[in-house]
């Protein structure tokens, strides 16, 4: 309290009479002196909530992330006499040289340059500071008592909600591992085994530990040879942007198992050009519910639904179940589309966005949970590493061919689901989408000023050949279903449009034959004709009583259905303007009575206007693919040379298509067969020659 209790006095005067507003930022590098004098235990919390804007302001944030670089050193006397305790022989018989002083301190310990004695191997030697169980027992039991009090004052005059005691609860849990140098070493072997054979073991570098001279207290690794990344050459930056950003992303999206200490002296340049991440004594596990949540807020983002970016916050933990949800999405529309305007993904800055999101926190009942508190610290961290290699860099963009290549290949069903929601916009399959999803995930992106643009395929894509490749491996499988059922759905509504057109051909064609005939001897050949029984044309649309003669095949192709017949009214096709009301049927054309509905025109059934959709669908999806497949040349050109291309690898698709026509059409014919009453569908427009053709049917 000799050291706290003016600072506290001071931020207690200032809060009371409403000046912390203009000396926040003063009090917040005050508080970071403090925790410096106060010790490891302190600085680690001050590191900690260097990452909570929802517990201090962004001011403060700035403040207490340069706690990082400026913790003091212990005695390199105390560090040796550690070594030797700990591995139980003389400095001088594990190391032929050990630097006599450190090369860098932590809150924790400090790291030393050594040669392992024997094998000449150089190596990083972290010694623990002394008596740190001890001190960060009781300086937790301290914050304990002194935070139980904080959250009082909290819960009593602010809308914020955070279980303060919970957290440090949650903390010290991690406090306490980070102090097991054994469980670093062993942190350090499961990350390289999950994340290199992803990113590749040539790209990426996690110091060898060498667990024989490893204990709790002592930690020797293989030394690193390169710089900080944040200390490189601006060019030499540019060259691991993306190799950076998909490390993080690998451990956000895929193996949930994530490096909660990110600041800039963990990631390292090394001599050879790779990357190097440094420091596992702190990690986070995050489940893979938690993950899908995060994919469906960047999708929802995206598609700015904030409603659904509101349950997301809420699935996330950021935001109580009972939250008043409308309220809620009004700010967050409004801060977000702020952000997101003018220049899209292509003008936002993660940490400055990161700040307007903090001013909400104390709006409302808003709490950022640890795990994504590390998710925004490295975010801003990575973000700041690669502007100095790329002033105009945008991590978002960096990101979406990542976000892409999971959402296409994850096997996970709320992925799976997120995948739809993409494809699907209103409840309509989007072709363009789809392509947009295949080319980004190849790494062409559209110049856009969206934030992620589904709806806008870039000028140059990717090839047919790779769209073929990725739609006939395992990882396409979903894509596969999907892209075969609308492809069975468009060219069913495509065979039913031209059966139609043809009705209409066919009727245009012997409507001249209905004229009334002028008085003359052939007269006497219409009243023999009219003894004859009449026959439909295909589909039951109308009847002519002379049609006999002229199309004898009708009734061998099993177009008349030979049940009872039923009186109705005739209704013919029009060449009447789409919408226009359709023309009576003249006297002299009416039959007498029309059978039922032909068989083949109840597995041909009029398209209705909403099944038209299916029919761009079909049309874009052939655009996509064969636009691809030559560069040149007519589209029947292009459409041979991606028959030639498909047919090979993608049979299965076929089959299903077929599989599908076969299944609607055996449906509607057994609906016929069993008497069904047939679905009433709207009078459709199909466009014939330019004119509308108003079919009719039931």
């Amino acid at each position: 309290m000799r050291l706290a209790g003016p600072f506290i006095a001071a931020l207690t005067l200032d809060m009371r009479t409403g000046a912390i507003a203009t000396k926040g930022r003063a009090r917040a590098a005050e508080l970071r002196e403090l925790l410096t004098q106060l010790g490891a235990s302190w600085i680690k919390l001050g590191q900690a909530l260097s990452v909570r804007p929802d517990l201090i302001g962004p001011g403060a944030m700035e403040e207490l992330q340069q706690l990082c670089d400026a913790v003091p050193c212990f005695s390199s006397d105390v560090a040796r006499g550690m070594i030797e305790e700990e591995l139980g022989l003389p400095v001088e018989e594990v190391f032929s040289s050990l630097s006599e002083e450190p090369i860098a301190a932590a809150s924790l310990g400090q790291v030393y340059r050594g040669v392992l004695r024997g094998s000449g191997e150089e190596v990083a030697v972290k010694v623990q500071r002394p008596d740190m169980l001890r001190n960060v027992s009781l300086d937790l039991y301290l914050m304990r008592r002194l935070l139980g009090g904080v959250q009082k004052v909290q819960n009593r005059f602010t809308s914020v909600k955070s279980d303060l005691v919970g957290l440090l609860d949650e903390w010290a849990g991690g406090m306490y591992k980070e102090l097991d140098y054994v469980n670093e070493a062993n942190n350090s072997i499961r990350f390289y085994d999950l994340v290199a054979p992803k990113i590749g073991s040539d790209n990426l570098v996690v110091p060898a530990v060498y667990l024989g001279w490893t204990s709790r207290k002592v930690l020797v690794m293989e030394w690193i040879h390169g710089k900080k990344l944040a200390e490189a050459d601006p060019s030499e930056v540019k060259e691991l942007l993306t190799l950076g950003v998909e490390c993080f992303l690998i451990q956000l999206l895929q193996t949930g198992f994530m490096h909660a200490d990110p600041h800039p002296g963990n990631l390292f340049l090394t001599s050879t050009g790779k990357l190097a991440v440094l420091d596992f004594g702190l990690m986070s596990t995050i489940s893979e519910s938690y993950r899908n949540s995060c994919v469906s807020a960047i999708i929802h983002l995206a598609n700015r639904d904030y409603r659904a970016v509101v349950q997301d916050f809420i699935d996330l933990d950021f935001l109580a179940p009972d939250t008043d949800r409308v309220k809620v999405e009004a700010v967050l529309g409004a801060i977000l589309d702020q952000a997101l305007e003018g220049g899209g993904a292509n003008s936002v800055n993660f940490a400055s966005l990161s700040d307007e999101l903090a001013a909400v926190t104390f709006d409302f009942e808003f709490s950022v949970p640890p795990s994504f508190a590390l998710i925004l610290r490295a975010l801003s961290v990575l973000e700041g590493i690669a502007l100095t290699g790329d002033p105009n860099y945008k991590l978002v963009m960096s990101s979406f061919p990542f976000i892409s290549r999971h959402i296409l290949t994850s096997d996970s069903p709320a992925l799976r689901q997120t995948l739809r929601e993409v494809l699907y916009r209103d409840g309509a399959f989007s072709p363009v989408r789809l392509a947009v999803l295949l080319n980004s995930a190849q790494g062409f992106l559209a110049d856009s000023d969206a934030f992620v643009d589904f709806d806008t395929p870039p000028m140059q894509g990717s090839s047919t050949a790779d769209a073929v490749a990725f739609l006939a491996s395992e990882q396409g499988a979903l894509i596969r279903e999907l892209l075969s059922d609308e492809l069975a759905a468009g060219l069913d509504v495509l065979v039913r449009h031209n059966y139609a057109r043809l009705l209409s051909a066919v009727d245009r064609a012997l409507t001249p034959r209905l004229l009334p005939l002028p008085p003359s001897p052939l007269r006497v050949l219409a009243g023999l004709a009219s003894a004859l029984p009449p026959l439909p044309l295909p589909g039951g649309v109308f009847a002519l009583r002379s049609a006999g003669p002229l199309l004898p095949f009708v009734p061998r192709l099993g177009f008349v259905d030979e049940g009872p017949p039923t009186p109705r009214p005739a209704v013919r096709p029009t060449l009447a303007p789409a919408g226009a009301p359709a023309t009576a049927t003249p006297s002299w054309a009416a039959p007498v009575v029309a059978p039922r509905r032909g068989a083949l025109s109840a597995v041909l059934p009029p398209v209705t206007a909403e099944e038209q959709r299916y029919l761009q669908n079909l049309a874009d999806i052939v655009t996509y693919f064969s636009s691809t497949a030559v560069g040149g040349g007519t589209q029947a050109d292009a459409l041979r040379v991606l028959l030639a291309e498909v047919a090979p690898k993608l049979g299965g698709v076929a089959r299903h298509v077929v599989g599908r026509l076969g299944e609607k059409a055996s449906a509607r014919l057994f609906a016929e067969i069993i008497g069904a009453p047939p679905t009433p569908v709207a009078t459709t427009a199909l466009p014939v020659n330019g004119a509308g053709v108003v079919v009719t049917d039931v």
